[in-house]
């Protein structure tokens, strides 16, 4: 089964969301804010965008998430808690299969 990753500002578009319900299987992988943050500033990336606004990541994220977090959980088959140990998630991906 083939893996695609997509940006998070897909979602916004219900034209977006209704071609990903349709056309395949949604998984979302799903992480508190705080833990986002955590882990993004555990490995920065050289290629990781700048805040755009002065904010903090965790601000950013939080701010991101209020306004997408229902569009993820309405257009996921399946939400995943991303939270877990990597080997449970990868258990409970491969059992979707």
């Amino acid at each position: 089964m083939p893996w695609y990753r997509r940006g998070g500002g897909i979602i916004l578009s219900e034209e977006n969301q209704r071609v990903m319900r349709d056309n395949g299987t949604v998984i979302y992988l799903s992480a508190k804010p705080e833990v986002l943050a955590a882990r993004l500033a555990a490995e920065p990336q050289a290629d990781q965008r700048p805040s755009l606004t002065g904010k903090s990541i965790l601000e950013e994220i939080e701010e991101v998430m209020s306004q997408r977090e229902p569009l993820y959980q309405a257009t996921a088959h399946y939400v995943i808690d991303a939270e877990l140990p990597v080997e449970t998630i990868i258990t409970q991906l491969t059992n979707l299969a």
